[in-house]
């Protein structure tokens, strides 16, 4: 398949996009952390829609890959730079801000909570909105969202699907919690000492004075509940050239190590709560963890596996 310039052109670009996304968090970790707001001001983990929305795109990269090949070069769009480059300073302070207003007023914030709870939201979608505008040009966006107008909208329907079967699937979520909070604790007391136990009903670990409870996100099961969707996915898509048989067999064994890289997350984030920051592991680790690991394991899943899974 050519590839034409365009494409490799998008490809630097998202690679600068998710740069940028993670070098944010790393430079605003500690404001993040002074200005936590509570949880009910955003009830759907960032982390969940984080991780849909990413593998959202995977499956439309996969869908659409000879199209995304033929992408025309776009020209360097300086004006989009500079314009929604101090867009998203500016929105960046005003999230902030708007955080210390939520913590000074939480009982206005409480007579008032969809209304918060939308502009949260609201301001985490334009820092997003604008960040990617700075990165990717605004004509250059403009003109991809008119090429793949239909495609969007289905995807963009398709990620609502898959969060809404998620969160039902979720509701399994204690039972892997239990497991994770003990394979982390024994791991952990190889090299110290590891305590397990309950917090509100939550398995929760203690680690040189360092301590988290392991909760849905935590657990492992959207992790393997995504890898089954986008396992399928991908065998539908090239079901007339792979072995069955193959496909069947390498199925539970990629289950499971998806829920034992789980484990492995949880075990480093612990570490690094322990022996580095907390703030740290709670915040930037703890958010984009999960999508990175589980997104770098995939692609390596199947690039080692591909060609002999095919017939």
């Amino acid at each position: 398949m050519k590839i034409e310039k365009g494409f490799k052109q998008f490809l630097i670009k998202t690679g600068v996009f998710v740069g940028l996304f993670l070098a944010i968090q790393i430079l605003t970790i500690g404001i993040s952390t002074s200005t936590k707001i509570p949880f009910y001001l955003t009830p759907f983990y960032l982390v969940d829609l984080a991780k849909v929305g990413f593998f959202v795109l995977i499956l439309f990269f996969i869908s659409y890959r000879e199209r995304l090949s033929k992408l025309k070069e776009n020209p360097f769009e300086i004006k989009s730079i500079i314009i929604f480059g101090i867009l998203e300073i500016l929105a960046l302070i005003s999230y902030f801000r708007f955080k210390v207003f939520i913590l000074d007023n939480i009982n206005l914030v409480n007579e008032n909570l969809f209304l918060f709870q939308f502009l949260t939201y609201f301001m985490l979608f334009l820092m997003l909105a604008f960040l990617g505008l700075a990165v990717f040009g605004y004509e250059f966006i403009k003109k991809f969202i008119r090429t793949f107008k239909k495609e969007i909208f289905l995807f963009l329907s398709l990620s609502i699907v898959l969060y809404s079967s998620s969160y039902y699937v979720q509701k399994s979520w204690h039972y892997f919690s239990f497991v994770v909070a003990n394979a982390v604790t024994w791991i952990l007391s190889l090299t110290g000492k590891a305590i397990l136990f309950f917090n509100d009903k939550l398995p929760a670990i203690q680690f040189n004075g360092f301590a988290i409870a392991i909760d849905s996100p935590c657990s492992g099961i959207e992790s393997m509940f995504l890898f089954t969707i986008l396992y399928l996915f991908i065998a539908s898509l090239d079901w007339k050239v792979l072995n069955k048989k193959k496909l069947a067999i390498m199925f539970i064994p990629g289950l499971i190590s998806v829920f034992l890289l789980n484990i492995l997350r949880i075990y480093f984030l612990m570490l690094l709560g322990a022996y580095l920051s907390s703030s740290f592991a709670l915040g930037m680790f703890h958010t984009n963890a999960s999508w990175i690991f589980f997104l770098a394991y995939f692609g390596l899943f199947w690039r080692v596996l591909y060609k002999w899974m095919k017939k």
